[in-house]
């Protein structure tokens, strides 16, 4: 489960798409030879499609760590809890997994 601490990084990580869309814009601006349009829409679709996966990842950093969504907390997870610990089962497997 991700802390506070890698939802931090994460935010940090995507402050820098204002930095990756100047160095792309200096990039286009300082060529002696132009880009198509191709080129260009494929430049900056890369750069959408880069962030969008930032964005994904972090939001679901800040789920983990809120306990949201299929992190959030159940009474019932006690409940399966206690009935799997009576049977025997302490959790000490899962570490090979």
């Amino acid at each position: 489960m991700k802390n506070r601490f890698d939802l931090e990084d994460e935010i940090v990580a995507c402050w820098s798409v204002c930095g990756d869309l100047e160095r792309a814009t200096e990039y286009l601006y300082q060529r002696q030879t132009p880009l198509s349009i191709d080129e260009v829409w494929n430049l900056f679709y890369g750069i959408k499609c880069l962030y969008e996966a930032k964005f994904d990842k972090l939001f679901d950093t800040f789920t983990q760590v809120f306990h949201l969504d299929q992190y959030a907390y159940h009474e019932d997870d006690d409940e399966r809890m206690d009935i799997i610990g009576r049977n025997g089962n302490d959790g000490l497997h899962y570490d090979e997994i």
